[in-house]
């Protein structure tokens, strides 16, 4: 009878890397999908820098350097008349990795 937007596919996650040197869009691994799902489906402080934590701890077990984190949690919204799909950011969470100068 009800319908919404507010499940899995209608909202995604985005991770941001900043380290010395590059400065990039993290793809979401195998490794961190369920961390990234929590974190779409609830993105409160505590499920974002959770996310955050397992992006920074991936990153130190491959040996590479990070000094932020940048999470973005999308939503798909839909025209009511015309049905086009529109993303609208609803959350975003800057973190710094600990011993990192800023």
């Amino acid at each position: 009878m009800f319908s919404s937007t507010e499940y899995g596919p209608a909202r995604y996650v985005r991770v941001y890397l900043t380290a010395p040197n590059r400065s990039e869009e993290l793809l979401i691994p195998e490794s961190l999908e369920d961390s990234a799902s929590r974190a779409s489906t609830l993105p409160s402080d505590r499920m974002l820098r959770r996310l955050a934590k397992d992006v920074e701890a991936r990153e130190q077990r491959k040996g590479r350097p990070i000094e932020r984190v940048k999470i973005e949690v999308w939503r798909t919204e839909f025209d009511p008349t015309s049905l086009a799909a529109t993303p609208e950011k609803i959350r975003e969470y800057d973190y710094a990795v600990a011993g990192t100068t800023e």
